[in-house]
Order: structure tokens, then C-alpha cells, then sequence
């Protein structure tokens, strides 16, 4: 009786094993079916890519840059390949390049049922010029430089003297410190506001913190770096009735609360 019980027992547990097996080799087929299908098949393959709102930048080498950076931070990407439109639709996607410097914001768009990616780009506007001698970068309204420029001059576009040997990073800051590229750019836009024309910029070495700017008629205003002096363009619109501009050498706001004059 006992025997014929293990008998059954035996034969039960021999069918759900054969059961499980078929059905794990039924799953394991559909699997590689379906990773096959999704792999090779021309119905996920990208039938166009391209670049939108460029200007001015190498759109394929451009390309090859943001297809390195996505396989670089997903590494199931390598298994798809750029030419599957998944490897576009899934994943954390860069917004910018370090390889691109000139392009700010980079968004990519996927149209799954067209087969087709669009990578919309805004490319960086020159806000000004800073030069160290004649080696010269451009940069944006943000202060990033991101491209080389000649040696300029006028009035056109800001130009910043740099008196620091540090050599640029293309896609970095102009200033080691925001809040020094923040003070600087907020007394510029108070002189500008005011209608008073500033010719040249001046750093000075960082250890210093300071800088200056120089008007056409040869005036030179020193600030810090570290801050902007508390109402400025009330001040300047003071001094401006107060002086005769045209027979001063400068006017001194390094010291907060204090104004120093020649």
C-alpha cells in the first residue's frame, strides 16, 4: 500500500517537473524570440536622425558625440545599438556635451510610430570676448566659454582683459567663483541702463578680486569682485551731477559703503 502511494507521489512530481520544463522552455524561446525580433528586425530600426536649429556645428560629429555619451551612461544600449529606435526612447538622455561646448541645451525627440529621432540643439550666443593677451574665448550671457575668437575691438561686444595666467576650459566658467561672473555682469547692466559707455573691461589677478571698467573718455571705475556696491545706478546718476566726468581719473568702490575718487 505505502509503495503504491510513492508510486503516485513519484509520477505527480515527475509531471509537474515535465510541466515547469515545457513551460520554462516555452517562455525561454518566446524570450529569445522576442529579444531577436526587437534586435534585428527592421521594424525598430531608426529610419531617420537628425539634427535641428544647428548653426553652425559638425552635425555628424556631433552625433557620434551624443551616441558615445548615451552608450557611455547605459551600458544596455551597446546590446541595441543607435540604429534601434529603443536605444533613443529609454534611458536618461544628456543635455549637453562636454564635447560641444557651443551647444547649451540638447533635447532629443522620438517619434516611435515614424521611426524617426530629432535632436533639437540651442546653440550659445557670444555675449562677449575674454582674452588673456591675444588668446581669446568667447563665452554667453551665462559666462560659459565655449569657442575661440580673434582679438577684438570697439564697442559692439563686451571685451574682458584678463590679467590671470590660467589657461580656458572650453564649457567652463569664466570666473573660478559664480558669484564673481554674477557682481560683475550686474554692474555692467547698471552702467549700461545708465547710458554710460564702457570701452574696456580690466581683471585683475584673482588674488586681488577686483576689477575695472574704463569709459571712452578714459574714466575708470574699480569694483570688487566679491560684491556690487549697494545702489549703484542711484550712485552713479549722484555722481554724475556732482563731478565733471571728463576731469576725474577714477572713481574707487572696492570698499563696501565707500567711495574713493581722483
Amino acid at each position: 500500500m505505502e509503495e503504491l502511494v510513492f508510486q503516485k507521489k513519484k509520477r505527480k512530481l515527475r509531471g509537474k517537473v515535465v510541466l515547469w520544463s515545457l513551460i520554462l522552455l516555452f517562455l525561454g524561446g518566446a524570450l529569445i524570440g522576442a529579444s531577436y525580433f526587437v534586435l534585428y528586425d527592421d521594424f525598430f530600426k531608426v529610419r531617420q536622425l537628425e539634427v535641428t536649429g544647428s548653426r553652425s556645428i559638425d552635425q555628424e560629429r556631433f552625433l557620434s558625440q551624443l551616441k558615445n555619451e548615451m552608450l557611455s551612461a547605459s551600458l544596455w544600449r551597446a546590446m541595441l545599438g543607435p540604429d534601434n529606435i529603443l536605444f533613443w526612447e529609454f534611458g536618461a538622455k544628456p543635455e549637453s556635451l562636454p564635447g560641444s561646448p557651443i551647444v547649451s541645451v540638447a533635447a532629443v525627440d522620438v517619434n516611435l510610430s515614424a521611426r524617426k529621432v530629432s535632436v533639437g540643439v540651442k546653440e550659445r550666443e557670444i555675449a562677449g570676448v575674454l582674452c588673456r593677451g591675444d588668446d581669446c574665448y568667447g563665452f554667453d550671457e551665462s559666462g560659459i566659454v565655449f569657442a575661440r575668437t580673434p582679438n577684438i575691438q570697439g564697442y559692439l561686444i563686451l571685451k574682458i582683459d584678463d590679467e590671470n595666467s590660467k589657461s580656458f576650459v572650453l564649457g567652463s566658467s569664466i570666473f573660478p567663483k559664480e558669484e564673481w561672473r554674477e557682481n560683475l555682469f550686474k554692474t555692467l547692466a547698471v552702467f549700461e541702463e545708465n547710458n554710460i559707455a564702457v570701452s574696456s573691461v580690466l581683471v585683475r589677478n584673482y588674488s586681488l578680486e577686483e576689477w575695472e571698467a574704463e569709459t571712452a573718455s578714459g574714466l575708470r571705475f574699480l569694483f570688487s569682485l566679491s560684491f556690487t556696491p549697494e545702489n549703484l545706478a542711484g550712485i552713479l546718476n549722484n555722481l554724475d551731477e556732482e563731478f565733471d566726468f571728463g576731469k576725474l581719473a577714477y572713481f574707487d568702490f572696492r570698499v563696501p559703503n565707500r567711495i574713493y575718487y581722483k
